[in-house]
């Protein structure tokens, strides 16, 4: 599929301030009793929180036909997990707000700790609704799997962690705390690697299996491809299709481990080891900015790779080490749209 830029904004940089809001409640919930955390930690990381909602909600706009209209997609949040996204982002980002008023002008904690709890159902909500956004379409088989909605969860609260450590360096924040911080992210960081990796690996092994007879659903081995139906661009083949070459493809997936995942580990370790204390705000804040920039790239390659069933048809078929089945046996000669 064609990748989004807004969708892509909307999904990495709101999810990643859902995961500091969580670190934020968990930490006032943790050091209730205590003045460990510093009041400014509060302050910053709900204005940070909330500055990525916003920026990810104006993001999306671009991505509505008439966004003047797009307050009527939340009608239907009965059936529709776009409209549970909307209304999910919307609640979260109110919580958010209201939360940040209440630690500010020192309303009694339990009053701040339902509305934070609350914040947090939201942003797990708005996890769920907008990785299922995607999983839920079948035929798309590179996102209608278990890795979408684990990996849209794991990745947007490790994003939010991580914006979380040089926050709480920053605000002077006991070094006891901050080093579990970083023992924490490196572990989540981790499994993060893991869950991507064997996500690419499912992908490139998705379509091995198809022929012909699977792909319109008849048995019968006299079928053939004779004609993709057109052999000019128009939307279909613009829209539904994103043509990376395979050595680019490989080399892009590369990147997203190591600038993602495997980078920001090293930071994180480098973070934890004391004769480096006195720079550890300085390190996670290039951790921070590595991961985001990797998980921007990470989720365009998660658009790109969303192969629509249509694509059969018209010959996208992008496989990673065989032809497209289907013209295998088409018309000898039958161009391929680029």
């Amino acid at each position: 599929m064609h990748p989004e830029v807004s969708l892509v904004l909307l999904t990495v940089l709101s999810s990643a301030g859902q995961g500091l809001f969580i670190l934020t409640i968990l930490l006032d919930l943790i050091f209730l009793k205590t003045d460990m955390i510093p009041s400014n930690f509060f302050i910053v990381s709900v204005l940070t929180t909330l500055v990525l909602q916003i920026t990810g909600i104006t993001a999306s706009t671009f991505h509505l036909g008439k966004p003047v209209r797009g307050w009527m997609a939340i009608s239907m949040w009965k059936n529709s997990w776009l409209s549970r996204e909307i209304i999910s982002i919307s609640l979260f980002t109110a919580c958010a707000f209201i939360y940040g008023i209440l630690y500010k002008f020192y309303v009694p904690h339990m009053e701040r700790t339902l509305i934070g709890l609350l914040g947090i159902g939201a942003a797990f909500s708005f996890f769920i609704s907008s990785s299922m956004v995607y999983a839920s379409i079948r035929f798309i088989k590179e996102w209608s799997n278990g890795f979408t909605p684990i990996n849209f969860i794991l990745f947007g609260i490790t994003a939010g962690f991580a914006l979380g450590l040089p926050i709480l360096l920053m605000t002077n924040t006991p070094t006891d705390v901050t080093l579990t911080l970083s023992k924490t992210l490196i572990v989540m960081g981790v499994i993060s690697f893991l869950c991507k990796s064997m996500a690419f690996k499912y992908n490139a092994n998705i379509y091995h299996s198809i022929d012909t007879k699977s792909a319109v659903g008849i048995n019968n081995p006299n079928i053939k491809l004779m004609d993709m139906g057109t052999t000019y661009e128009h939307f279909n083949t613009k829209e539904f299709h994103y043509f990376i070459p395979t050595e680019e493809l490989i080399l892009k997936k590369k990147k997203v481990i190591v600038i993602t995942f495997i980078l920001p580990i090293m930071l994180w370790i480098l973070t934890a080891l004391k004769p480096l204390q006195m720079i550890a705000d300085y390190i996670s804040i290039f951790a921070v900015i590595l991961m985001i920039r990797g998980l921007i790239t990470e989720r365009f390659l998660f658009f790109a790779e969303g192969n629509h069933i249509q694509n059969l048809y018209y010959g996208n078929f992008k496989s990673y080490k065989n032809e497209n089945p289907l013209l295998i046996s088409a018309k000898k000669g039958t161009p391929l749209p680029n």
